[in-house]
């Protein structure tokens, strides 16, 4: 009898031994594998959109050249009442927030880093624009002065970088509030009407974040995308990996972020105005691309008419005003024409001796009823035989 106990303990045993690992290998991190790609300073730039949309897993085209000279960036601190944030103004990359009013999970005294990129961890939010000559996460943008810290009473902070002077990308950080606010203004100096795209990514490793208990599910770490079409959806990492990852690419509506634990990321693009969106997700050594790219919204610079024309405009403007105003002496009057006469009159003259080359002066009144159009000193009747007439004064 204790044979049998010990021979069933033994199956039983054997049992939860590959259920458990069963169970690991369906919800662990996968390993990180190396990658066979390029380096990814030349292939982590978003592809302009197509027609035909890119295989999922697949990385983008190049976004510069390879084997260029590595940069340096400043790093600008910006410090609001909810988070503490570092930007490398090589590239605009957003690499460190810091959460002010939350802990981190393994020493208390430290405020808990949503973004960050050292020895251990990466996961940074990355943007740029699309297209010839402009300027990406790769490029070296130049902070404009101004203030680093959000003052008292004050509702935002802006942070303005340069590209040239063509490229301005600005961002606007709130009072009470986490959202960033990120906007491009391209000029185009160029004779040829030029269509960028703006692309808004994040770039993060596959390790798991937050204190997992022995025995409950893990939580998901990975990207999560909502639209209309695919509602609120996650991607595993391991669908990635495998170029498996099933989602409704192309959509005028949803954003796109990464979450870890307890906290979410996103990249959040306007649904007011519905405006065309792709999405996309890959890897590029070993670290997961999400994020979203939109067009650029154009709009026509109010071009100055030139000097010329603005002048006979005017003119034009002033004609037609005197006319309405003064039509009844625009009329021949005797044997002279009061056509000077159409000028408003100056204050304490109300005759003037009009003059015309060969013609005798006639004295005329210059005087014109502005509102209720009234008769001024010549006839106004249109062709007829009277015209000639001069009213006594």
């Amino acid at each position: 009898m204790d044979t049998q106990r010990l021979i069933l303990f033994v199956i039983f045993s054997f049992s939860a031994l590959f259920l458990w690992e069963r169970w690991q290998a369906e919800h662990r991190p996968p390993p990180s594998v190396p990658s066979q790609s390029a380096p990814k300073s030349a292939n982590d730039t978003p592809a302009p959109s197509t027609g035909t949309p890119p295989a999922a897993g697949a990385p983008n085209i190049p976004g510069g050249p390879s084997g260029e000279v590595p940069k340096t960036g400043e790093k600008v601190t910006i410090k609001t009442d909810r988070y503490v944030a570092s930007v490398d103004t090589l590239g605009g990359v957003i690499k460190e927030v810091a959460l002010t009013q939350h802990r981190d999970t393994d020493n208390a005294d430290k405020p808990y880093l949503l973004l960050q990129k050292n020895e251990n961890r990466t996961f940074v939010a990355q943007t740029g624009l699309i297209g010839e000559s402009l300027p990406n996460h790769h490029t070296l943008w130049q902070a404009l002065p101004g203030a680093r810290e959000l003052a008292p009473g004050a509702e935002t902070l802006e942070l303005k970088l340069t590209a040239g002077d063509k490229v301005t990308q600005t961002l606007t950080f709130h009072r009470g509030s986490y959202v960033i606010d990120v906007s491009f203004d391209v000029t185009n100096a160029g004779p040829a009407p030029i269509t960028p795209a703006a692309y808004f990514q994040f770039a993060r490793d596959g390790k798991s974040t937050g204190v997992q208990s022995w025995g409950a599910p893990s939580a998901f770490n990975g990207p999560v995308l909502y639209n209309e079409a695919d509602k609120y959806k996650k991607i595993d990492f391991a669908d990635i990996d495998k170029g498996k990852a099933k989602f409704t690419d192309k959509t005028d509506n949803g954003w796109i972020g990464m979450v870890e634990h307890y906290f979410v990321a996103a990249w959040l693009p306007s649904d007011a105005k519905k405006l065309p969106r792709e999405f996309y997700v890959n890897k590029l050594d070993n670290l997961y691309y999400d994020g979203v790219k939109v067009r650029v919204l154009r709009q026509q610079a109010r071009q100055p008419l030139p000097r010329r024309r603005q002048g006979s405009a005017r003119q034009h403007r002033a004609r037609r005003r005197r006319t309405h105003r003064c039509a009844t002496l625009r009329r021949p009057a005797g044997a002279g024409y009061a056509e000077d006469a159409r000028q408003r009159p100056r204050p304490g003259r109300r005759l003037r001796r009009v003059h015309r080359h060969r013609r005798a002066p006639v004295l005329s009144a210059q005087v014109a009823a502005f509102a209720a159009r009234q008769l001024g000193l010549g006839d106004h009747r249109d062709d007829r035989d009277h015209q000639e007439r001069v009213l006594s004064a």
